[in-house]
């Protein structure tokens, strides 16, 4: 009897007759930890008002990238850097306690540590305060590849910048800024802050001729 049964036994291949309804019930169906997981590097991520608001950040503003640094990326290539920058990211940031949030991040010694200086991701006050995302609780997946983007684009914009490499000191009593400017003496260059706070470098040759030093004058504006 246990034989017939067996053979007997009916096997059924469910048919769907209709594929796009079926794709579409499962594109609805997704669920948010679903959602959560989808850390694509290839992510992107509209950078710009995050980036202009930094700019106005006179703390923020005065990190760069050192002639060191970047020989350190062309040297492991920025698919290593990112690399550096989740595992940073996943040990540092991402945690839901950190006993010494705010000093985590050393100002120097790797690119992704003056990277987070940068951009607000050095801890969760900062994450909070620049990226809107609550400290007390861990990142997700997604919020962290997020961080490793915003990470990731603020190196890239220094490596690939074509402006003087400004590096900014600060002392009990002043700050003093240093710009790589090769060829140029001190008279050439100009320094002012206007009304708007802005300091104006303007650099000038005066061994040209006259008519030609108003083509010779580039101006950078640091706040």
């Amino acid at each position: 009897m246990k034989k017939e049964s067996k053979v007997n036994q009916a096997k059924y291949v469910e048919l769907n007759l209709f594929p796009e309804e079926k794709e579409d019930h499962q594109k609805n169906s997704i669920s948010s930890e679903d959602m959560e997981s989808d850390t694509s590097p290839d992510k992107e991520y509209d950078l710009t008002d995050l980036f202009e608001r930094l700019s106005k950040s006179a703390f923020r503003s005065r990190f760069h990238l050192s002639k060191k640094d970047k020989e350190y990326i062309a040297e492991k290539g920025l698919a290593t850097i990112r690399k550096h920058a989740e595992d940073f990211v996943a040990k540092r940031l991402a945690p839901a306690v950190i006993p010494n949030d705010g000093k985590q991040t050393p100002m120097r010694g790797h690119p992704v540590f003056i990277a987070q200086h940068a951009t607000g991701c050095c801890c969760r006050g900062c994450f909070f305060k620049w990226h809107h995302i609550p400290a007390g609780r861990q990142l997700t997946g997604e919020e962290q590849q997020y961080a490793v983007a915003v990470l990731m684009a603020w190196i890239e914009k220094q490596v690939n910048a074509t402006a003087p490499a400004v590096n900014v000191k600060e002392s009990a009593t002043a700050y003093t800024m240093e710009v790589a400017a090769p060829g140029l003496k001190k008279d050439m260059v100009k320094m002012n802050i206007d009304k708007d706070g802005y300091l104006n470098v303007s650099i000038e040759n005066k061994d040209e001729k006259k008519e030609e030093k108003k083509d010779d004058v580039k101006h950078i504006e640091v706040k």
